[in-house]
């Protein structure tokens, strides 16, 4: 990773603050107490400089991490939790256009139709009585239906067939989650 940083490469690039911010978030997850008061300082200004850098890089991928890291309530501690917020960047991260070079814009990086059904999830627990959870059970179940048909037409997205794969399965249990059953499908 430092050696694309800026102080490297003598300039920004959107894919150091990416990737850092990913490692970062993992490393908050298993940290001890103070540990994480550090690191979610690093990560708050590496997501905020990311989002405001450009946000194409990997189909939205630093709208992703920020919409992770922020929709999960064990980052309230550090005050890093706002789903709401969370959701933004989720939506927006669906809607990132494709990185110069790269063939997928942010529809194809399934992983940002997955953290926004996360997301989502997240805000049907804090409000039962809102309509989260019906639009998490759309979005994945629209989700869930397009990539059977890729499954089916053997057309998965350029270069990210792993990715597609485990996202599938992951969505497939938050289908679960939402409804109770098994999803039907490829």
């Amino acid at each position: 990773m430092e050696k694309i940083s800026p102080a490297a490469i003598g300039e920004e690039h959107p894919a150091y603050y990416y990737f850092k911010s990913i490692c970062e978030a993992y490393w908050g997850e298993v940290a001890g107490p103070m540990e994480k008061l550090a690191y979610s300082q690093w990560l708050k200004a590496d997501i905020a400089k990311g989002v405001t850098l450009d946000t194409r890089f990997e189909g939205g991928g630093i709208l992703r991490v920020a919409s992770g890291v922020y929709s999960n309530p064990k980052a309230a501690p550090v005050q890093m939790y706002d789903p709401d917020r969370a959701l933004g960047w989720a939506t927006q991260s669906v809607a990132s256009p494709a990185y110069p070079g790269d063939p997928s814009d942010g529809t194809q990086y399934y992983e940002n139709l997955e953290v926004k059904v996360k997301v989502l999830m997240q805000l049907a627990s804090d409000r039962p009585n809102s309509d989260f959870k019906q639009q998490a059970m759309n979005a994945a179940t629209s989700m869930l239906s397009e990539m059977d048909e890729r499954f089916a037409l053997d057309d998965l997205p350029a270069g990210r067939a792993p990715e597609f794969r485990y996202t599938y399965v992951r969505t497939k249990e938050f289908y679960k989650e939402l409804t109770g059953t098994d999803w039907e499908g490829y």
